[in-house]
């Protein structure tokens, strides 16, 4: 069985290198509003006290996909709605899954 450091580090090379090296740490993007930011460090918060290791507002290497959250240890990443379109959302998961991840919108 892959250890779950394997999965964590396998799955953090899908991202940029600037991403990838703030492991645990809520990162505030340009033009996200306050709301937004408190409800990705509110899940990153659950995630952390549940163990897992986890990157905020990361993008993929090569593309234009980036995740509020993702949980490195379940491949998963965590999408928090507060302005986006349903088309991009889905344009969203369509990306997210061919890289391998699964996407939850809350």
């Amino acid at each position: 069985m892959v250890s779950v450091e394997v999965i964590r580090n396998n799955n953090a090379r899908k991202f940029e290198p600037s991403c990838r090296i703030h492991r645990g740490c809520c990162r505030l993007g340009r033009n996200q509003s306050k709301e937004h930011f408190l409800a990705i460090c509110d899940k990153a918060y659950d995630e952390w006290a549940a163990g897992k290791q986890i990157l905020t507002e990361a993008s993929l290497i090569g593309m234009k996909a980036r995740a509020d959250l993702v949980v490195l240890d379940d491949s998963r990443v965590v999408e928090i709605p507060i302005s986006e379109k349903p088309e991009r959302l889905d344009t969203k998961k369509d990306i997210w899954e061919y890289n391998g991840f699964r996407m939850e919108v809350i």
